[in-house]
C-alpha cells in the first residue's frame, strides 16, 4: 500500500504531465474571464472616472502572459549532460 502511494506521489511531483498546465490554464483563463466580466464590462464600461487605457493594459498583460506561457510550454529548456557541461560552466 505504501508503494502505491509512493508511485502516485512520484508521478504527481517528479514527472512531466499535463496536469500542471491544465491547472495553470484553468486559473489564468478563469481569472481573466472574471476580470472581463466583473471588471471590464461591469465597472469600467460607462464609468467616466476610469480611463480606458487601464482596460487595454490589463488585457495586453493577460494576453502577453498567455503567449509567454505558451512559448515556455512549446520550447525545450534544454538538458545539461556530460557533453555540454563545459559550455554551461563558463
Amino acid at each position: 500500500m505504501v508503494d502505491f502511494f509512493g508511485r502516485i506521489a512520484n508521478y504527481v511531483f517528479y514527472t512531466n504531465h499535463p496536469l500542471v498546465q491544465f491547472f495553470y490554464l484553468l486559473v489564468a483563463v478563469g481569472g481573466f474571464l472574471v476580470y472581463c466580466i466583473y471588471g471590464f464590462f461591469a465597472i469600467f464600461d460607462g464609468n467616466p472616472e476610469v480611463n480606458h487605457y487601464h482596460t487595454l493594459i490589463g488585457i495586453g498583460l493577460a494576453l502577453y502572459s498567455f503567449y509567454s506561457y505558451g512559448q515556455a510550454c512549446y520550447y525545450s529548456g534544454g538538458v545539461i549532460n556530460s557533453k555540454n557541461v563545459g559550455q554551461y560552466e563558463q
